[in-house]
C-alpha cells in the first residue's frame, strides 16, 4: 500500500469514526427523548388516577357530611315532635276545662323540655339586662328615659334574651335602653308637656 493509499484509509476512517461519533449522540438522544416521553405518559396517568380519586375522595366526604346533617336534622325534628306531642295534650287539658294547677304543670314541662333540647343542641340563653347596649348583639325594642347618667345606653329590660351557639349569635337579646334625661326633661315629658 503506497503512501497515498495508507493516508486515504487513515482519512477514511477518521470520516467514519467522525460520522459513527455524530451518529452515537443522535441515537443516544433520540433514546432519551423516547425515555422522557414514556415517563411523562406514565406520570400523566399517574395524575389522571390521583385527580380521580381524590375527586371521589371529595365526593365521599360531601355524602358523608350531608348524611350526618341529615341525621341531626331528624335527631332535632324528633325531639321537637316529641314536645309538640306535650303541646297538644296541655291544650286538650285546657279544652276539657282542666284543672288550673294541671294546666301550668304541662306548660311548665313544655318549657322545661324545650330549654333541655336547646342546651343539648349547645343553645346559650344570654340575658343582657343590666348591660351596656351593643347593637350587633341586642335590639332595640324599646327606649326608656333615665335620670341616672349611668344607665344611658344600658340595657333596662330584656323581652327575650339572646340565644348563642358555639360564641356565635343566633337570635339577637330584644331589650329596652336606658337614654339619659336631666331630671326636668324627665318630668316634661312625663307630663306630656315640652
Amino acid at each position: 500500500m503506497s503512501e497515498k493509499e495508507e493516508k486515504q484509509k487513515a482519512e477514511q476512517q477518521t470520516a467514519d469514526q467522525k460520522q459513527k461519533t455524530e451518529q452515537e449522540p443522535k441515537e443516544d438522544l433520540a433514546q432519551e427523548i423516547e425515555k422522557l416521553r414514556q415517563e411523562n405518559a406514565e406520570l400523566q396517568d399517574k395524575l389522571m388516577r390521583l385527580a380521580a380519586e381524590f375527586d371521589n375522595f371529595r365526593k365521599r366526604q360531601q355524602k358523608i357530611l350531608e348524611n350526618m346533617i341529615e341525621q341531626e336534622r331528624n335527631n332535632v325534628i324528633g325531639r321537637l315532635l316529641e314536645i309538640a306531642a306535650d303541646v297538644d295534650r296541655a291544650l286538650e287539658v285546657v279544652e276539657s276545662g282542666g284543672e288550673p294547677r294541671a294546666i301550668y304543670d304541662g306548660i311548665r314541662m313544655v318549657a322545661r323540655r324545650i330549654k333541655e333540647l336547646l342546651r343539648l343542641e349547645g343553645i346559650e340563653v344570654v340575658d343582657p339586662t343590666g348591660q351596656p347596649f351593643d347593637p350587633l348583639e341586642h335590639e332595640a325594642v324599646g327606649v326608656r328615659p333615665v335620670e341616672d347618667e349611668e344607665l344611658n345606653n344600658v340595657v333596662l329590660e330584656t323581652y327575650q334574651p339572646a340565644y348563642k351557639r358555639e360564641g356565635r349569635l343566633i337570635s339577637p337579646a330584644k331589650v329596652v335602653v336606658g337614654q339619659y334625661q336631666k331630671a326636668q326633661e324627665t318630668k316634661e315629658d312625663e307630663n306630656g308637656t315640652e
